[in-house]
């Protein structure tokens, strides 16, 4: 996936993007580029008590990303040297949209 001069908002901190508080956000322009391989695990999982469902593929991934602010710029090391202990694609459905295919077309 490669994502190129995204407009977001810097906030500093999670502290302050989820509560407030803190400095005002700052506009800021993000790029990333991220490569999944390899599959280790497939992994499907229903869950109706909590209205859930999902495929995932667990495998490992590398990501190179910059990020600059009015008064900085960030630069990750290239994705080559990047390592990933953990990394997982997946589609899911929860809430309203948990209902699986049969049963939306017994409706």
């Amino acid at each position: 996936m490669r994502v190129r001069n995204v407009a977001v908002l810097d906030f500093h901190d999670i502290g302050n993007a989820l509560f407030g508080g803190g400095p005002p956000p700052a506009p800021a322009i993000v790029s990333f580029h991220i490569r999944w391989s390899g599959i280790q695990e497939r992994v499907r999982i229903r869950n109706v008590d909590q209205d859930f469902t999902g495929k995932f593929i667990r495998n490992q991934a590398k990501m190179e990303w910059s990020a600059t602010t009015e008064d900085f710029t960030f630069v990750s090391a290239p994705a080559n040297t990047s390592a990933s202990l953990f990394a997982e694609l997946g589609h899911m459905r929860n809430g309203s949209f948990f209902a699986d295919q049969e049963s939306e077309a017994s409706r």
